[in-house]
């Protein structure tokens, strides 16, 4: 009774203003809206048909169903399992461009070690999964790479012997992340970027470490980067981690199995009016899909001409 009740809301509705979407939730609540999309988990719309309109959103459970402005009528619930289902490529290698790996590089300790207390921004959770050794205080220190600059670092494990980059002031332009850092006499290996290690700085371009797993949240936001490579072997990306960046390229390794949510919005230079990104990917994981894409920031037509590239 209540999907009736609904559709002929929707239709009065549309007499009214039939250039409008229309929204009715599960509560029976009625929204004209425009410019609808969805993603598996989520409805983005704009209450305005303005161009800065703030995009609001809802989750896709709670609506019932969606009149679109054509006259057309969506249930996102029944299309929410199709659309999330993964569609395997129809080739195997999925790099448009082959970069080959650096020579290792090794940084030297220019600092005192230090104690510091582990910031633990409470918008996300920060989780060690790569360090085991956390009591609440970390060893920091900076250190100097080849041409002479200084990257601050934290040790994640003293016995495994493993560090992150942690956020500091950084002012150059490019920076190189070694793979390697000689603590006293000690190697140990960088594996890691931490959360908000570059936010808002002005670093233009970075080379990874070979040996790099994971990048935290927030880690690049707002960063101008020209491209984004990362290496072979990363594993972990994190929430937001290159929103706000508008670069130029994006390789995302296979290697890559987890990517926080909207952490490519705004990453490239062509984006949607909402800001995901439409720009060129050299690399992309086999989990980004038509389907599921807009909750890591990327637009359809990012993953539709990645997939018509690969078939070339």
């Amino acid at each position: 009774m209540k999907k009736v009740l609904a559709i002929i809301c929707m239709c009065v509705c549309g007499l009214a203003a039939y250039a409008q979407d229309i929204i009715v939730t599960e509560e029976g609540e009625s929204m004209k809206v425009y410019n609808v999309e969805m993603s598996p988990t989520t409805i983005f719309y704009q209450l305005t048909d303005d161009k800065d309109a703030p995009t609001v959103r809802i989750a896709r459970k709670d609506v019932m169903i969606i009149r679109k402005a054509d006259g057309t009528k969506v249930d996102p619930n029944a299309e929410a399992v199709e659309s999330a289902t993964p569609q395997k490529p129809k080739v195997g290698n999925r790099t448009l461009v082959e970069y080959p790996k650096h020579d290792p590089v090794t940084a030297t300790i220019s600092s005192e070690i230090t104690t510091e207390k582990v910031k633990r921004p409470g918008m996300f959770a920060y989780v060690r999964t790569l360090g085991k050794e956390d009591n609440g205080v970390q060893k920091v220190f900076s250190a100097r790479t080849p041409d002479g600059k200084e990257l601050r670092y934290a040790i994640l494990s003293e016995s495994d012997h493993t560090l992150t980059v942690i956020r500091d002031k950084y002012k150059e332009r490019n920076y190189i992340i070694p793979e390697y850092v000689d603590v006293n006499g000690t190697m140990y290996t960088v594996i890691e970027v931490g959360m908000k290690a570059f936010q808002g700085s002005r670093v233009q371009s970075i080379q990874f470490p070979n040996t790099l797993k994971a990048i935290r949240h927030q880690a690049f936001y707002k960063v101008p980067l020209c491209k984004i490579i990362l290496n072979d072997g990363v594993e972990y990306i994190g929430v937001w981690t290159f929103m706000d960046c508008r670069v130029d390229e994006i390789y995302i390794p296979t290697t890559v199995k987890y990517i926080g949510s909207m952490s490519f919005l705004r990453a490239t230079q062509a984006s949607s009016y909402r800001g995901f990104s439409q720009g060129f990917f050299s690399c992309m994981p086999i989990f980004i899909t038509e389907g599921n894409c807009k909750d890591y920031g990327i637009d359809e037509e990012a993953v539709r001409a990645y997939e018509k590239a690969l078939e070339r």
